[in-house]
Formats: structure tokens, sequence, C-alpha cells
């Protein structure tokens, strides 16, 4: 699927119906190609010390892929883990990374 066709739509007896990228693999990287994010300034998505990651957060709050997004996030090494992915910086996912472990 191209960069510029995010989403599809095809008919349906009750009308249109809107196809929404699939469940995928992280490792996966087709999913990217559905992002909300595709095409934005990326610097919006490295702010800073200090600037403020809302207007990023908010991108990614109506972002399809946001799970598959996190997972990958989740994978990197910490020295590499920086900026806004699935609307969580680099701070929620170390938490979320702990209650991980704890709960294993």
């Amino acid at each position: 699927m191209s960069a510029n066709r995010k989403l599809a739509w095809s008919p349906g007896a009750a009308g249109p119906l809107l196809h929404l990228a699939p469940a995928a693999d992280p490792r996966d990287n087709h999913w990217r190609d559905f992002a909300a994010c595709d095409g934005i300034d990326v610097s919006q998505f490295y702010p800073e010390n200090g600037w403020a990651t809302a207007a990023a957060k908010r991108v990614c709050a109506r972002c399809p892929v946001q799970p598959q997004c996190l997972e990958e996030a989740l994978s990197w090494p910490a020295e590499h883990d920086w900026g806004v992915w699935a609307g969580t910086s680099r701070w929620d996912r170390r938490r979320i990374r702990q209650e991980r472990q704890r709960a294993a």
C-alpha cells in the first residue's frame, strides 16, 4: 500500500466499510503505512528538552496502529529509546517495561 493511501473504502450492504490496519507482528513494518504520523514533521515527535509533547500525543491518540507502534518502541534498547511513540514518552515506556517485568 502506498504511503499516501492510509485507509481503504469498499462498498458494503450497509454502505461503505472502512478497513483499518490489520493486527500485525510488530516486527513487520507494513503497519507503518497506516500510521497517523506518516508525513508529519518528525521534529514534533522528538521535542527538545523541556518542550511539550502534547501535539505529538494528540496525533498518536487517533492512530489506528498505536499498539504495533508501542510494541516496536518497547523492543528497543534503552539507549535508543527517544521521542514520542504510540503516545508515550521514554519515561512512560520505561514504566511499562518495569510493570511487564514485575508481572512476568
